[in-house]
């Protein structure tokens, strides 16, 4: 067990952001006068790098304004207004226990993200948290992935990473790193699967029973 690592997504797999960034996400199209691109779902925002989805509605000139609206909107309250998902305390805790080395690996720039995992105590359970730079360095999680399997020369082998979302199990497989899905988050069983994970699980504590195995 010593020598196996867990790559963690945070949004969607440790936190449910969902309310404070949909909330955001709004606030900053609002800002830019582009409160037509507000749908009814917006759910499909929460995983993708913020440039990326935010390229996918706005002129790509307005992308990096953008960019820094939400920044200033989440950072001011949307941040916090994030939940723990049920069992995952208890799950990162027993993997650690165990003796499985731990990182986050996350779309969310590193300073939001390291807030949020202080924010829920939970920091002493993770060797590094890893994200997206403010200039946009690592907005790709597969270039993410690759840099964190390298700074701490880990076995790809047994190295795992668990997501909610397909650009996760994309990311995972750039490296040939075996991806899982959580399906307490946002993404299906279907979009995870045909993205490469390698199983999906309904609950953080299945996911953790199926790796002590």
């Amino acid at each position: 067990m010593k020598n196996k690592t867990i790559l963690f997504d945070l949004d969607g797999t440790i936190i449910d952001p969902g309310f404070g960034i949909i909330k955001s996400y709004c606030n900053a199209l609002k800002a830019l006068g582009h409160e037509d691109k507000i749908q009814d779902d917006m759910n499909w925002i929460i995983g993708p790098p913020l440039r990326k989805s935010f390229a996918q509605i706005l002129p790509p000139e307005l992308v990096e304004a953008a960019v820094a609206k939400y920044r200033e909107f989440h950072a001011s309250g949307g941040l916090i207004e994030a939940t723990l998902y049920d069992g995952i305390r208890e799950t990162i805790i027993a993997l650690k226990d165990n003796g499985f080395e731990l990182f986050i690996c996350t779309a969310k720039n590193v300073p939001f993200a390291t807030k949020n995992i202080e924010q829920f105590e939970l920091t002493q359970y993770f060797t590094e948290i890893y994200g997206s730079h403010l200039d946009g360095t690592f907005d790709d999680k597969g270039e993410l992935i690759t840099h964190i399997l390298q700074t701490h020369n880990l076995d790809v082998q047994n190295t795992f990473m668990i997501g909610d979302r397909e650009h996760d199990m994309i990311a995972a497989g750039k490296n040939n790193v075996t991806g899982y899905g959580a399906l307490w988050g946002y993404g299906t069983h279907e979009e995870l699967i045909a993205a490469g994970a390698a199983q999906t699980f309904n609950s953080p504590i299945s996911f953790y029973k199926y790796l002590l195995k």
